[in-house]
């Protein structure tokens, strides 16, 4: 168990990114570092072995101090820009986010590289007039959430297919059930769909993460390291393992 600040923390799984955002933060964080122990000693770092995505590290943290926890608590991987453009602006409103506050906008920008063969390469992931339209800010914080069928396919707000995500054996084996087979996994509740927000950005109320036992937080982190394809799925999993209720309207 760690000596935790009792109301707000930031939590950041780093691998080798630039974390010199950190001292631009006005509450405390802590850097879980899987990569080169390379970092200014001014930064607060605790190393771990590089396993598990940024999933790993979520879980570690949640494990290591599920009766010490903060009151809220911000996840987030190294490197938010690219998903969160706004995001320091975002921690600054932490006091008024949602119960489990999503924070990422996009998955990429027009014209990057990753999508160099694929149909959005000019228009990004989600087309801006997708982002313009669904894009939702709630208390001067602003996010965009997707709705994933029982395959993992993004169908809502705008449908496409994540080939990184559906050639994995999970997926392959389970087709439309993986979802709820994932769920099953990970001792949650079966459900059809699910929301979800790029690349486990997130901050979350601690009442939010102690609805489940510690002993189901130990089943997703076995679930987890089984192998690491399961990294991505957990990715994914986060808003509903954490119990995030969309709003129906746009402030």
């Amino acid at each position: 168990m760690m000596n935790l600040p009792s109301e707000q923390l930031v939590v950041v799984a780093r691998f080798d990114e630039d974390v010199s955002w950190c001292n631009e933060l006005s509450i405390p964080y802590i850097i879980f570092n899987k990569g080169r122990k390379n970092l200014p000693t001014n930064l607060k770092t605790h190393n771990l072995v590089n396993i598990g995505r940024e999933g790993h590290t979520i879980l570690h943290f949640i494990l290591s101090n599920y009766d010490n926890l903060p009151d809220r608590i911000l996840f987030t991987q190294a490197d938010p820009f690219p998903h969160a453009p706004k995001f320091l602006d975002s921690i600054k409103q932490m006091d008024s986010h949602l119960p489990v506050q999503p924070l990422s906008v996009r998955y990429l920008e027009p014209k990057d590289p990753k999508l160099r063969n694929r149909p959005e390469f000019e228009s990004g992931i989600p087309p801006q007039e997708i982002l313009n339209q669904h894009m939702v800010s709630t208390n001067g914080v602003e996010y965009y959430t997707e709705i994933l069928d029982g395959r993992f396919n993004v169908i809502s707000p705008y449908q496409y297919s994540d080939p990184g995500i559906q050639c994995l054996s999970l997926i392959q084996k389970h087709h439309q059930n993986s979802v709820r087979f994932v769920c099953r996994s990970i001792g949650i509740d079966e459900i059809e769909t699910i929301h979800f927000s790029y690349g486990g950005i997130l901050s979350v109320r601690k009442e939010q993460i102690l609805r489940h036992k510690k002993e189901t937080y130990e089943m997703m982190m076995r679930f987890l390291l089984e192998t690491p394809e399961h990294g991505f799925l957990m990715e994914r999993m986060w808003l509903t393992i954490f119990g995030y209720q969309p709003l129906e309207s746009v402030d």
